[in-house]
Order: C-alpha cells, then sequence, then structure tokens
C-alpha cells in the first residue's frame, strides 16, 4: 500500500463524517461496525509498514485489535459533556475519542498535501519525520537481541515515508480503542460516590435566537428551529396522553403530582432524579407523572428504573400540548407561536412552555404540580389549592410581595389557573426573565384576591420557599463553628417540621458543591428512597 491510496481512504473516511455531521448526526450510528472496519484498515496497514522495512508486526498490537472487537459498545454522544468532582477534581465523562480522532485525521492529511520543508542532515523538523523518529525507537526496543544496531543506524531507517504513514496508523488504532472502550456499558451517571463533592457544570445550550435579535429575526429564527420544540411535535405517544394520564394517574394515588421536562434526558441529572425520589419518601402511595418526550424513551425508562423497581408509580409522557390547550384562553397563542407568527423573544422559548404546560395540566386534571429542583420533605395530603408566597413585608407573613409557580397545587378546573392561562395569551412577553412565570401568578392574585380570593391560599414563604435564592447558599456548606452548627439545626427543623420542602433554586446553585454535613447534604440523604452512593 502506497501514501497515495492511503491519502484516498482517509479522505473518504472524513467525507463520510462530514455527511453525518451535515444531517445533524452526533454520532456514529453503528461504532462496532465502524470501528472494525477502521481496526481492519489500520491493522494491515502497519503489517505492511513492518514488512516493508523487513519486520515482524508486533503480536501484541494483533491481540488488541481482535479484543477491542469482543467489547459491547453502546452510541457515544458528540454533544455530551457533564463534569463531576472527585475528591475535590474535576473529570470529563464520556469525552468522544470518534471527533478527536477525525481532527487528528483532517490535519495529517493537510499536512501529508504541503510541499516537504527543508531539511538538516543531522535533524528532522517534519511532523511525519519527527514521528517517524519516535518510531525508530520504538522498533529498536522490538529488535531481536540477535540482530541489535546502533541506534544511529535505526534512526536512518525512520526517513521513510512509509514509517510516516506507519506511526499515523498506530495512532489510530490506538483511537479506535479509546473509541470503543467508551461505547462500553457503564453503571448510570445519575449516582455517584459521595454527593458532598457533587459539581454540576454540565452546559445546558439554550435553544434560544441571538439576545439581540430583532422581533422579526426571532421569528424567522423559530420557522427554521421549530422541528427541534418537543411541544410542537405530534406523535403516536402524544396522541395518546389523555389516555395514559388516566390509566396512571388514577383513584389509587395517594396524591397525585405532575413535572415538565422539556429537555434532552442527558440533562436529567442528580438533582432532578433527588426531587423525584424524594416524592416517594413522603408518599409511598403517590403517583408523579414527568411530562416529557425526551424521558418517555428507552433512555428515560433507563434513568427512573431504580425508583421504579422498588414498586413507586413513576412515568413519563409525551405531552400534546395542543390537545392540552383545547377550550382554554392559550389555544390561539400556542397556534400562532406554532405557526411562527409571534415573536418566541429571547428567552428560551422551551421555559416559558414549561410554564404554559403546567397550568394546562393542573386545569385538566389537577394535583401537585413540582419544578424538578424542588425537594420534598412533607406530606402534601390534605393540600389543596394552594400556592406559595416567596417575598413578603418584613415582620408580616401575610402581607406577601411576591408569588411563585414552582409548586401549584390546585383542583381541575379551578378559576383561578384559568386566570394564569388567560393572562399568559395576552401579556405574553418573551424578553422578560419571570415575566410570564412568577410574575405572571402576582400579577393575577393581586387581581383577582378580592373577587375569589376565598377559593385558593397564598402560604407563606416557609411552606415552599423557605431560603430565598441568597440564603440557600450556605445550606450547601458545612457548619464550621458553634454558631453555625446551631443555625443548621435550627434549618433542619423548619425543613421537616414547617415546610413542604426546599426549593434548590437550581439557576443560581447549580455549581455549589454539596458539602458533607451541610443541610442539604443531610436533608437528601433523609428524603432519599434509592439513596445509592449516599453517605451522610
Amino acid at each position: 500500500m502506497v501514501a497515495r491510496d492511503v491519502d484516498e481512504e482517509l479522505t473518504l473516511f472524513l467525507e463520510m463524517r462530514r455527511r453525518e455531521k451535515a444531517k445533524g448526526v452526533s454520532s456514529l450510528p453503528e461504532p462496532a461496525v465502524h470501528g472494525d472496519r477502521l481496526t481492519d484498515f489500520v491493522v494491515n496497514l502497519l503489517s505492511e509498514c513492518f514488512e516493508s522495512a523487513g519486520k515482524s508486526f508486533p503480536t501484541a498490537a494483533k491481540s488488541i485489535s481482535l479484543t477491542i472487537r469482543e467489547i459491547p459498545a453502546r452510541p457515544v454522544s458528540t454533544s455530551r459533556g457533564r463534569t463531576y468532582s472527585y475528591g475535590g477534581r474535576s473529570a470529563y465523562n464520556d469525552v468522544n475519542p470518534v471527533l478527536m480522532g477525525t481532527q487528528m485525521v483532517e490535519r495529517v492529511v493537510n499536512m501529508r498535501k504541503l510541499p516537504p520543508p527543508k531539511q538538516d542532515d543531522s535533524i528532522s523538523t517534519s511532523f511525519g519525520r519527527t514521528l517517524s523518529l519516535s518510531l525508530g525507537i520504538l522498533v529498536t526496543m522490538e529488535k531481536d537481541n540477535s540482530n541489535k544496531k546502533s541506534l544511529s543506524e535505526q534512526l536512518k531507517h525512520t526517513n521513510s515515508p512509509m514509517f510516516s504513514t506507519a506511526i499515523f496508523a498506530f495512532i489510530m488504532l490506538l483511537v479506535v480503542v479509546g473509541t470503543i472502550l467508551s461505547n462500553m456499558s457503564l453503571e448510570s451517571t445519575f449516582f455517584w460516590t459521595s454527593p458532598t463533592s457533587e459539581v454540576i457544570t454540565m452546559e445546558r445550550k439554550p435553544l434560544a435566537p441571538p439576545k439581540n435579535s430583532t422581533s422579526r429575526y426571532r421569528m424567522a429564527w423559530l420557522r427554521s428551529h421549530l422541528e427541534e420544540f418537543e411541544a410542537f411535535k405530534s406523535t403516536n405517544l402524544s396522541e395518546k396522553f389523555h389516555q395514559r394520564v388516566l390509566e396512571s394517574l388514577n383513584d389509587e394515588c395517594e396524591v397525585r403530582f405532575f413535572m415538565t421536562w422539556f429537555s434532552p434526558a442527558d440533562y436529567f441529572g442528580k438533582r432532578e432524579f433527588l426531587a423525584v425520589e424524594s416524592v416517594f419518601k413522603s408518599h409511598p402511595q403517590g403517583c408523579l407523572m414527568i411530562v416529557s418526550g425526551s424521558m418517555d424513551s428507552p433512555q428515560g425508562s433507563t434513568i427512573l428504573k431504580p425508583i421504579s423497581d422498588l414498586g413507586y408509580k413513576v412515568f413519563a409522557a409525551t405531552p400534546d400540548v395542543s390537545s392540552l390547550l383545547e377550550n382554554t384562553p392559550a389555544k390561539t397563542w400556542f397556534q400562532e407561536m406554532k405557526s411562527c407568527k409571534r415573536d418566541p423573544g429571547r428567552i428560551p422559548l422551551s421555559q416559558n412552555l414549561s410554564n404554559l404546560a403546567r397550568l394546562a395540566i393542573l386545569y385538566k386534571y389537577g394535583g401537585v404540580y413540582l419544578d424538578t429542583d424542588f425537594i420534598v420533605t412533607r406530606s402534601f395530603k390534605g393540600l389543596k389549592n394552594s400556592i406559595g408566597a416567596q417575598t413578603v413585608v418584613e415582620g408580616d407573613s401575610k402581607n406577601w410581595t411576591r408569588l411563585n409557580n414552582a409548586v401549584l397545587v390546585f383542583e381541575k378546573e379551578h378559576p383561578l389557573v384559568y386566570s394564569f392561562m388567560e393572562e399568559f395569551a395576552t401579556t405574553f412577553d418573551g424578553n422578560r426573565w419571570g415575566h410570564n412565570g412568577p410574575y405572571l401568578v402576582t400579577r393575577v392574585v393581586q387581581r383577582v384576591e378580592e373577587t375569589i380570593g376565598n377559593s385558593f391560599t397564598v402560604l407563606p414563604p416557609v411552606a415552599f420557599y423557605p431560603f430565598n435564592w441568597i440564603d440557600i447558599q450556605r445550606l450547601f456548606q458545612t457548619p464550621r463553628s458553634r454558631n453555625e452548627t446551631t443555625l443548621l439545626k435550627a434549618d433542619l427543623i423548619k425543613l421537616n417540621r414547617i415546610s413542604y420542602g426546599l426549593h434548590l433554586w437550581n439557576k443560581i446553585t447549580k455549581k455549589l458543591k454539596i458539602e458533607k454535613g451541610s443541610a442539604i447534604d443531610i436533608s437528601i440523604s433523609d428524603h432519599c428512597v434509592v439513596c445509592k452512593g449516599i453517605q451522610r
């Protein structure tokens, strides 16, 4: 095999990867097949190179090529990058060797097209010859003792272009090994050895138009990205949503809970899993439905399996948002947004779709809605038609100034929920954070409290939001003094005896470590059901 044939093979390989990328394929569809084909190519190339040099191909390399084919494979996503902390240091999981290998191939092929630089008799500075120098040292180590030569004589053989190709092939073989090893089935990443050192730094690239774009541009952007929004899709699963809700959340449920998840299942991490666990610690006979297309999948089932295997009733169902909004004031808004006739705004549209979906679900079915960063600490049984205050006038727990929609408890077809949807449709603004969420429920309750105020209850902050987004940060820290230890005990009493739960304010705290012995560490340990790897 000559160098030109190698270039052709590599060019074909790169072209295949470019076509896959253009089609939006983020991982190789058949990792094992691609791995075998590339392994055969590399092994054959190495064999020919060693034979041309009058040497035998090392048997260890052949055994590696046979062994890696026996390793089970799993798809590798090029878009994943979850960072965790182990003993104080961060490590990346699921780094994709295919992407790294492809970039390496492109570099080598491009460099082979360059004219050769001027050579010095004593040393070679070109990329290929430098690599060949390394191979020459390796060959010297493999050489039979009976046929030893001086190091300088061995280095002379490294000037062959074939050896440059051989070392490149050897690198590619290592890439293939790394690819297959990274495809091996690993234990679920939703559990960890020690929650006290957990760091969630997974970057979620928001599906949103540029911040400084115009309204016209944002509508055009929405048209080009419409298929990426789960809420606008209609599938066989979504058409069965109503039936699945009635079958899953029947009268046998002690309390009916809902959560929404409009992000990829990859992002359903440890804290979200803890929120799900906490529901069943306080409600063993309760039912929880996660309204989500991404979680209503084999991957989602795997994530929730540790809980469902214990007999708890947790389900995921793909929503039919269009049907959910039938006979509601938000139906027209949804149709206009789906037709790209409305400005989605700069705020990620999925966030506002979640704000609307939770209202529609409660209006149609009734129950308890929870954000996925809310840890339940006390039973909701007996609680109905309630919304929680986030802030109040200092010294007056009944004189609230702002409400929040992270926890909503309402019966089916409640008039206040209807008013929430009406406000959403008529005052929607996708450019102002919170306008269609916490600020919306605050505006509506202030307006209707005198007319229908006797049909619902505004609970004080201690019920759902015992710690605001500023104060909660100290709950992640281990007490370092006697006063802090005393404060920790008071915090735990509040959480376990007075509050219904704890809002983690993930937007603010997602990168904070949960230190051992902190209030958060103790609380999640007390309210888990799987409790895998949790240490007190």
